[in-house]
C-alpha cells in the first residue's frame, strides 16, 4: 500500500508511525518546513483512510486481539530502499548511538541509550554550570 503513494509522503508516515519522529524531527531530517510535514502527514493519513486502502492495512499489519504494529520482510525492504533508519532514527545525545523505535503511545522518547549515558551528560550539564558560576580556581 505504501508503494502506492509517492515515496516522499510514505517515507514521512514511516518514520511518525514506526519511529515515532515528531513533525519538527521529520521536517528538519527531510528538509521540508514543518508546516509540510504536518499537511503531508495530515493528508496522507487521510488517504489512507479510505476503505479501500483501510482494510488491507487492518488485515496485513495488525493482529487480532493485538494492537501492536508488526513489521513483516516487505515494509522492511522500504525502510532500508528508502534509508528511513539513517535519516530518521533518533540518536543518543551523549554517544551518538541509534536508539530503538518507540511508539506514539509509549510517551517520552528516549534521549540516551543507557543510564551510563544519562549520568554522564548530568555529570556534562553540572560541571559546565559550576565552571560557569565561577566555582573554586
Amino acid at each position: 500500500m505504501l508503494r502506492t503513494i509517492a515515496p516522499k509522503r510514505a517515507q514521512v508516515i514511516l518514520a511518525v508511525v514506526v519511529y515515532g519522529a515528531s513533525p519538527a524531527e521529520v521536517a528538519q531530517r527531510m528538509g521540508i518546513s514543518t508546516s509540510s510535514a504536518t499537511r503531508m502527514i495530515s493528508t496522507t493519513l487521510s488517504a489512507m483512510r479510505h476503505p479501500s486502502r483501510s482494510q488491507v492495512l487492518r488485515d496485513h499489519f495488525i493482529d487480532e486481539g493485538d494492537d501492536e504494529l508488526v513489521i513483516d520482510s516487505d515494509l522492511r525492504g522500504l525502510i532500508r530502499q528508502w534509508r528511513i533508519e539513517e535519516n530518521l532514527v533518533p540518536r543518543c545525545a551523549t554517544c551518538d548511538a541509534l536508539l530503538p523505535p518507540t511508539t506514539s503511545w509509549e510517551g517520552r522518547p528516549r534521549e540516551y541509550c543507557s543510564n551510563a549515558c544519562r549520568q554522564k551528560a548530568y555529570r556534562r550539564r553540572k560541571t559546565d554550570a559550576h565552571m560557569q558560576s565561577g566555582g573554586p580556581s
